[in-house]
Parts: structure tokens; C-alpha cells; sequence
């Protein structure tokens, strides 16, 4: 089940060559819609899950190929997960 979230507890959406300004969870969105939460660390973008807490969790960067490819945009949640 993907976990959903309600369009106050986000921010607007940031384009993917932009990086986020601090380290934590962010729902990605891919180029065909689809949505994603990751963890930003390190300055890396880490594997897509279907909720922040499994998000959070996740020590597995991603490639910049998969970044670059298929993300598009991110937006920030307003509470940490």
C-alpha cells in the first residue's frame, strides 16, 4: 500500500538538478507521475520506497544514471519521517 499524504504537509515541487538542502525524506516523482519516498544522504539520493519510514531506513544510494533518467522532481514533507 503506498502511503498518501496530504497536499499541506509537503512542499512545492523542485526540479531533480536541484538538491535538497538538508539531509532526510522526500517524495520523488518520477517522469511519468509515479511517486517515490527517498532519503536524500551524503549528498545522494537513496532507494525509492513506498512510505517515509521505509525511506528513512534504506542505506542503499541509487545510481546517477537512475536519478538523472527516470526522477524528475522532488518536494520536501513538512514533519521529519
Amino acid at each position: 500500500m503506498i502511503a498518501t499524504i496530504a497536499r499541506s504537509e509537503v512542499t512545492e515541487w523542485y526540479p531533480a538538478d536541484v538538491k535538497p538542502v538538508r539531509e532526510g525524506v522526500y517524495q520523488t516523482q518520477y517522469r511519468d507521475g509515479l511517486t517515490a519516498y527517498r532519503k536524500f544522504s551524503g549528498g545522494k539520493w537513496h532507494e525509492g520506497y513506498h512510505s517515509p519510514t521505509a525511506a528513512n531506513a534504506t542505506m542503499v544510494p541509487i545510481s546517477a544514471w537512475l536519478r538523472s533518467e527516470y526522477v524528475h522532481a522532488w518536494r520536501g514533507l513538512r514533519s521529519p519521517a
